[in-house]
């Protein structure tokens, strides 16, 4: 057994047991102890700030504990971001607004620059302005490394870039992680003064490699404008191997160079599974598709559709993967999470065309039911 340690209670003033053998409670105002069962409580823009300080620092409060938010923040220019962290940040479904910032540095993020291995950021909404002169320009997060999960997060705001600026997406700039349940509400990516401009989209500028996976999100993005190429309403690149299903994009104005589309900019042999996007999706003028190329993908055929906005909010809306018909597309969404759960879970490859498919180490996550959105008209994740 661990001996815990001792620390002296706020309130009584005598001493108690810690909650957590690892994790000693910090004394202040911000309640809590960091571990799972107890995690220190963020009540207000002070407590957001003495804790991100505390990370950044080598503090009392560590980059690999566990974080509830309990109250919306709006701050007034007077944000700290977090620089690396690999615990656990629950929104509890409340918000973080009005932050503004210029990236100094690579991996760039609205909240954090790095989520690290094992980092977790969920149920939450950012509202941010930010630009950038370096790659990996993040609405929420500049970067997550592989074995991250961005769950149940939503952004909306505008992303500039110039200098050379890359990889601009509204949720991560480039993720190597897990991306599921996450959503775009609006704004403007511009990176037309930017040298390199490429891959920018509503969710990620970019997914990359075999452990990044996107499953149901979807991106109302207003505009894009670059002057390069692999731009898309979620995604603007989506690496070898990586995988995007279940998604959907409305974002119909695209300015840039090429490779371009209304839902994945481009694909290099990435896993694309009932994915959607507006045909009124265009590019420089001209419509766009769902995906700018057709590129076999290690393990699944392509499948996805271009549907009206009209559509979108009423009238029946196929299946990609099995071209079963539904009343709505709310309905086809829900009936692709089905689709995504009876995907295997595999440990490799199994060869491109060979069924059933699978996804090479399946993420343990929960995909979350669509709804109407009330407002919109269009499908939200629950």
């Amino acid at each position: 057994v661990v001996l815990r340690k001792w620390i002296v209670d706020p309130v009584t003033g005598y001493p108690v047991v810690s909650a957590d053998e690892t994790i000693v409670p910090v004394g202040g105002g911000i309640k809590g102890s960091g571990s799972k069962a107890d995690p220190f409580q963020i009540a207000s823009v002070e407590d957001w700030n003495t804790v991100a300080e505390s990370i950044n620092n080598g503090g009392a409060y560590a980059a690999n504990a566990h974080y509830l938010i309990t109250a919306d923040l709006l701050f007034s220019g007077n944000f700290t971001r977090i620089s690396l962290f690999n615990g656990t940040l629950n929104g509890n479904n409340h918000s973080l607004r009005n932050i503004t910032g210029e990236a100094d540095q690579a991996k760039f993020g609205g909240v954090i620059n790095v989520l690290d291995e094992g980092g977790v950021v969920k149920n939450m909404h950012v509202e941010a302005n930010l630009s950038s002169a370096f790659a990996n320009l993040g609405g929420v997060i500049g970067a997550g490394n592989a074995g991250s999960i961005i769950d149940g997060v939503t952004f909306k705001g505008d992303l500039t870039g110039t200098g050379e600026a890359a990889r601009l997406g509204g949720i991560v700039g480039t993720g190597y992680g897990v991306i599921v349940n996450c959503g775009c509400l609006g704004g403007k990516f511009e990176a037309g003064s930017a040298t390199k401009s490429e891959n920018m989209g509503g969710i990620a500028g970019r997914i990359e490699q075999p452990t990044a996976m996107m499953f149901n999100c979807y991106s109302f993005l207003d505009k894009i404008v670059s002057s390069n190429n692999n731009l898309g309403g979620v995604t603007g690149g989506l690496g070898t191997d990586a995988y995007c299903a279940n998604v959907y994009g409305t974002t119909t104005d695209i300015t840039g160079g090429g490779t371009y589309c209304g839902c994945i900019g481009y694909s290099k042999s990435g896993n694309v599974r009932n994915v959607y996007t507006s045909e009124e999706a265009a590019f420089n003028g001209v419509s766009t598709k769902w995906v700018a190329n057709d590129k076999q993908a290690s393990d699944w055929k392509t499948s996805g559709v271009s549907i009206s906005l009209a559509n979108m909010k009423s009238g029946a809306v196929a299946l990609p993967s099995s071209g079963v018909s539904y009343d709505s597309f709310v309905a086809a969404l829900n009936a692709g999470i089905e689709d995504w759960n009876a995907l295997e879970n595999i440990t490799a490859k199994k060869g491109a065309g060979v069924e059933p498919y699978g996804i090479v180490n399946k993420p343990d996550v929960v995909l979350r039911k669509w709804i109407v959105d009330p407002v919109t008209g269009y499908p939200v994740v629950s």
